[in-house]
C-alpha cells in the first residue's frame, strides 16, 4: 500500500474514530493500530511492534511554539511532539506531575494561536537533552478538538510530504 492510500485509508478510520470512539469494529481497530504503528515509523524512522503500542493516538514530531503561565510567569517553551490527546514540551525545568495549564499553541502556518487546557502527566530530566513534559490535553469544545485535530493532521502530512519516510509495502489487514 503506498504512502498516499495509507494515508487515507487511515485519515477515514482516524475520522470515524474522532466521531464515536466506540465506532470502530475489532477488525477496523486491529488496521487503525497497524497503519499508525507504521506511519509513526516513517515519522519517528524506528518500529513500533502494535502489540507494544498503548498509545491512544496519533502523534507526530513538531516544533512549535507554546506559551503557559506558571507561578505568575509567562513560560515560552518548545512542543516537540503533538498527538490528539497531548504533547510533549522541552524545558528543562518541567512541572510537577498533575499540574494544569492552559497552553498558547502558536501553529505559525497552520492557523491562527489557539488555547487548551492541558494537564502534566509525566516529566523527566535524567537526560538534559530529551529534558521536558507531557502533557495530556484536556479539550472542553468542538472548537479546541477541531483546531488540534487539524493540526496533527497537517503536521503528519507536512512532516511526511518533507522526508523520505516509507510505510511498509504491505498491510495484511487492510
Amino acid at each position: 500500500m503506498s504512502l498516499t492510500s495509507t494515508l487515507a485509508s487511515f485519515e477515514s478510520l482516524n475520522q470515524r474514530k474522532r466521531d464515536n470512539a466506540t465506532a470502530l469494529n475489532v477488525r477496523e481497530r486491529d488496521c487503525w493500530r497497524t497503519m499508525k504503528c507504521q506511519i509513526e515509523e516513517a515519522l519517528y524512522g524506528h518500529p513500533i511492534p502494535p502489540e507494544q503500542d498503548v498509545r491512544e493516538f496519533l502523534r507526530t514530531p513538531v516544533s512549535l511554539s507554546v506559551r503557559f503561565e506558571w507561578r505568575a510567569e509567562i513560560h515560552k517553551r518548545e512542543l516537540i511532539e503533538l498527538g490528539e490527546g497531548g504533547c510533549f514540551i522541552r524545558t528543562s525545568s518541567p512541572l510537577p506531575k498533575g499540574t494544569r495549564l492552559t497552553l498558547t499553541i502558536v501553529p505559525l502556518i497552520y492557523g491562527p494561536c489557539f488555547e487548551v487546557t492541558g494537564e502534566v502527566c509525566w516529566n523527566t530530566q535524567s537526560n538534559p537533552a530529551k529534558a521536558g513534559m507531557g502533557v495530556r490535553f484536556i479539550l472542553h469544545n468542538e472548537a479546541q478538538r477541531k483546531a488540534i485535530h487539524g493540526l496533527v493532521d497537517y503536521a503528519v502530512a507536512q512532516c511526511l510530504s518533507h522526508s523520505s519516510c516509507r510505510l511498509h509495502e504491505s498491510l495484511e489487514c487492510c
